[in-house]
């Protein structure tokens, strides 16, 4: 709902700009909200990325045993996006309709997106059997009798 009321403000002249924030697991909507609005309006972006320090104090739950302290690095993203034309001099500045040249030019050769996935799948004789290469056998899944991915003869299983 706050999408659609953002892009309407947007439409009627009432915002021009908007910065997009999140932190931990919301840097993904926050992607996900600044690509809804860059499909429908032609925006000047500034991204920035930034991590925030936090620090987990956990209390034993036994007698005798210390206090452990954890400090994570939770990162934050903030995305500027401006229907007005920003200055050039802005570090990471993206132009509305543009595209970089990252996945196209010189470090494209060394991601491993940058070769279809046909390719980076390697079949290794012997590994998972069958015609599965990453085929793996989880304990507690097969059924009565069956080891390592081998079948088992029906005659062998319990009647149900």
């Amino acid at each position: 709902m706050w999408l659609s009321s953002l892009l309407a403000a947007l439409n009627k002249g009432e915002h021009r700009c908007v910065v997009w924030s999140g932190s931990g697991g919301g840097v993904v909507k926050t992607i996900s909200c600044a690509e809804v609005l860059k499909r429908s309006h032609p925006v000047y972006q500034v991204t920035r990325m930034a991590y925030t320090s936090v620090e987990e104090h956990w209390k034993p739950q036994m007698e005798g045993l210390e206090e452990i302290i954890v400090t994570r690095q939770i990162p934050t993203l903030h995305i500027l996006m401006s229907l007005d034309e920003l200055p050039d001099t802005i570090d990471g500045l993206q132009k509305p309709n543009t595209s970089t040249d990252f996945w196209d030019g010189g470090g494209a050769q060394s991601h491993p997106r940058s070769q279809p996935r046909h390719q980076q799948q390697q079949h290794q004789p012997g590994a998972g059997g069958g015609g599965r290469p990453n085929k793996r056998t989880r304990p507690g899944r097969n059924k009565p009798g069956q080891q390592h991915g081998k079948p088992v003869a029906e005659e062998n299983l319990p009647a149900s």
